[in-house]
């Protein structure tokens, strides 16, 4: 598992952190028919609620600013999906700047405390399997789930929590990394040795404990694992398409 500093302008490039993208937008709507309905029935419930009290404000602030949040309420369900993607694109960077590793700063307080240090991550898969949740000590073999459907979960439907995959990832100095994910149709062909590629991000520049993590690219399965979409997939992409020496990296990892 080997971690590759990178500067803050490779960061922005890789992350989306800032307005949501296209996918972080859809995300809100949810990864089932029943999510996407719970959706839809909140934020109608939401904008008629609003628009049932914006007719009282007008008697108490005037029609002018009744109708602004009459408005906003009316369109709760386009608005909605961006302020939410705008939160949980703030709450990974918590509100901390990127910095580069390289800061010219030889206090080690300093440097700890200077923000968010962000380093790829390239790594294998050393264990794949499905569990309940994400302390569960009981594993489910992946290959026992070939016929699974996200609007299908067995689990979901009976206790309303999905299935989750669990993939752990270590390396040759016994350093190893657990992440758990909402089950996936496109999850299904992950197997164990597949490298996989990820940002890591740390207070610290030795990386010694981490702040946040986006999702992980698993290239030879062709999906990214995790519960939103921080990574900007096209760019992670088109990187080791166009960084032979980082993609040797990755496969040998």
């Amino acid at each position: 598992m080997a971690l590759v500093p990178l500067p803050v302008d490779d960061i922005n490039e890789l992350l989306v952190v800032g307005s949501p993208s296209g996918l972080q937008y859809a995300t809100y709507w949810g990864q089932t028919k029943r999510e996407t309905y719970n959706r839809l029935l909140e934020s109608s419930i939401i904008g008629f609620i609003g628009i049932f009290f914006s007719y009282f404000l007008s008697f108490v602030v005037g029609s002018f600013l009744a109708t602004v949040v009459g408005s906003l309420f009316a369109f709760w369900a386009i608005l909605s999906p961006d302020f939410k993607a705008r939160q949980r694109n703030w709450e990974l960077l918590g509100g901390r700047q990127l910095v580069d590793p390289w800061i010219n700063d030889n206090r080690r307080e300093e440097r700890d405390n200077a923000g968010l240090y962000g380093s790829i991550l390239l790594g294998r898969i050393d264990d794949v399997c499905v569990v309940e949740d994400n302390s569960s000590i009981e594993e489910y073999n992946l290959n026992e789930f070939q016929d699974y459907k996200n609007d299908r979960d067995v689990l979901e439907e009976i206790t309303g929590i999905p299935y989750l995959i669990r993939i752990k990832i270590n390396d040759d100095e016994n350093r190893e990394l657990q992440i758990h994910s909402r089950l996936k149709e496109e999850y299904l062909n992950i197997e164990i040795g597949m490298p996989i590629a990820g940002i890591l991000l740390s207070t610290s520049d030795t990386f010694e404990s981490l702040s946040a993590m986006s999702d992980i690219y698993v290239p030879d399965a062709e999906c990214f694992v995790g519960d939103y979409p921080y990574l900007n997939r096209p760019g992670i992409e088109s990187l080791f398409e166009s960084d032979d020496e980082l993609w040797d990296i990755l496969q040998s990892q």
